[in-house]
């Protein structure tokens, strides 16, 4: 499942509404206004499909042509509220790729304009909720989201999208209620389930949140989040060794669906860290790090290798993880001394007391040292 166009979740039903969603908002349109409105739909529709194929240069093209034919659209004909609608919604997808506040602001104008002439249309406030979604106007969004609820009350699409507000805002019940009604409205609606899911772990019902990605998982076995997701409830809830074994086979799914994935890696690792495979741990960190070089991922490599007791590696980690938080100014103190305390640790380990006093008191000067 291709979740990444979280902006394009909404639009998507938009495609195959056409104009039997609205009924008679187009009869009375000039031939010359509709022609331009079908040439718009036709490059929108373009660019959705073109973007399903990650060809995104060419759905940037299609959306830029939809925005000029809704325009001229609009031109002929300024009560053409459908017109608006769809300009809006070209706004909305191109945002993903072109970034900035102007065209949020230009897809929550034509939406403004679609519902004053047609104000019974949940979806413009349903789409105009969600921008206001993402320029953090929070009453604004869920206002909106209740209008389109109130006006389409049998939409699944819109319990979820309000349930993400609600999510985002941490109202965890409130949450849990509207991912239930979509799920209600549409049992086989994937993404309730796997929303619903971080409401639980948030609430430590574990079971329930592992049920709930299950069944994500269930109708749609491609869906990597999911499978990432599951495997990190496996880690965190508690640690037994079946809980461990059950991260990794999720996190290898995961990464069979998406290799690349750089966090799928350092959550499977700490996995086959508690399962004490260590080996299989400092694997996923050479991978990890022969792509990014990272002080956290020379710190928790060291972990790896002290636990096999290759305590030379493990302080050249340290050394390494040292150079990078002593040249990254951005960061607190916190690390570097973190990282001088761990050193000191295992100097102490082999009976280097000079040194590891040395490193403890470094520490100790940068933050702190249990040593």
């Amino acid at each position: 499942m291709k979740t990444g166009f979280k902006a394009l979740i909404a639009l998507a039903c938009v495609i195959v509404i056409g104009f039997a969603f609205y009924g008679c908002a187009v009869k009375s349109v000039s031939d010359d206004a509709l022609a331009y409105f079908n040439e718009g739909e036709t490059h929108f529709n373009n660019a959705m499909s073109e973007y399903e194929l990650s060809e995104d240069e060419k759905a940037i093209a299609d959306l830029k042509k939809a925005i000029e034919s809704f325009n001229k659209t609009i031109e002929l004909d300024p009560n053409f509220a459908l017109a608006y609608h769809k300009l809006g919604d070209a706004y909305y997808a191109i945002f993903e790729y072109e970034k900035g506040k102007a065209n949020y602001k230009k897809a929550i104008a034509s939406y403004d304009q679609a519902i004053k002439r047609d104000p019974n249309n949940a979806k413009a406030y349903s789409y105009r909720g969600l921008i206001y979604s993402h320029l953090r106007e929070e009453e604004s969004a869920i206002a909106d989201l209740d209008k389109a609820i109130e006006l389409d009350p049998n939409d699944a699409l819109l319990y979820y999208n309000r349930g993400e507000r609600k999510r985002f805002n941490l109202y965890i019940e409130e949450a849990i209620v509207d991912y239930n009604k979509a799920i209600e409205l549409n049992p086989k609606y994937v993404l309730p389930y796997y929303s619903r899911a971080f409401m639980h772990f948030y609430s430590k019902e574990y079971e329930k949140a592992v049920a709930d990605l299950e069944r994500a998982i269930e109708l749609d076995p491609q869906f990597i989040q999911a499978y990432k997701h599951l495997g990190e409830i496996y880690c965190h809830s508690s640690r037994p060794v079946s809980n461990m074994k059950k991260a990794v086979a999720n996190l290898n799914k995961a990464l069979a669906l998406a290799p690349n994935y750089r966090n799928f890696y350092r959550c499977r690792a700490w996995a086959y860290y508690e399962l004490g495979e260590y080996e299989k741990a400092i694997a996923d960190y050479n991978w990890l790090i022969n792509t990014k070089q990272d002080g956290w991922l020379y710190g928790g490599r060291s972990i790896f290798y002290s636990a096999l007791k290759e305590y030379d590696k493990a302080i050249a980690d340290i050394n390494n993880a040292i150079e990078l938080f002593d040249n990254d100014s951005h960061l607190f103190n916190r690390p570097l001394a973190s990282a001088y305390c761990e050193r000191a640790k295992l100097y102490k380990t082999l009976g280097d007391i000079n040194r590891s006093n040395d490193d403890a008191k470094k520490a100790r000067e940068l933050d702190k040292c249990d040593l």
